[in-house]
């Protein structure tokens, strides 16, 4: 098995109200996973199923759709040239087929590690 680093995109609550009243021009927001796997395949499959359920837990909506609301998960095939080099800590280490912690992977729980880590 092979560890992949995956991007995950999704919204907020408050940045979508924020958006919905033309505050804001971005309301996206995005983390990482680190995917243990048979492939890549299977680890951005995995992926896409976390995504979905970080998408409704953070929002408290179970009616939202990952996919139709346009958004996906990439590889981060280069993780020293990934962007997120600063907080690669951050980031959970699963399985395919293990659920991460939700609660970790919003925002508010990122401000957290940051402030404990800078």
């Amino acid at each position: 098995m092979t560890e992949y680093l995956i991007g995950i995109m999704f919204h907020e609550p408050e940045a979508w109200k924020l958006w919905s009243k033309g505050i804001i021009e971005d309301y996206e927001s995005s983390t990482g996973l680190y995917v243990e796997a048979d492939s890549l395949q299977e680890a951005m499959s995995w992926a896409e199923t976390v995504g979905e359920k970080l998408l409704k837990y953070v929002n408290e909506d179970d009616s939202l759709n990952y996919k139709e609301l346009g958004y996906y998960c990439w590889h981060e095939p280069n993780i020293e040239e990934s962007g997120w080099s600063h907080c690669l800590g951050h980031f959970q280490h699963v399985k395919a087929g293990e659920m991460p912690v939700l609660e970790n992977m919003s925002t508010k729980a990122y401000e957290k590690w940051q402030n404990e880590n800078t």
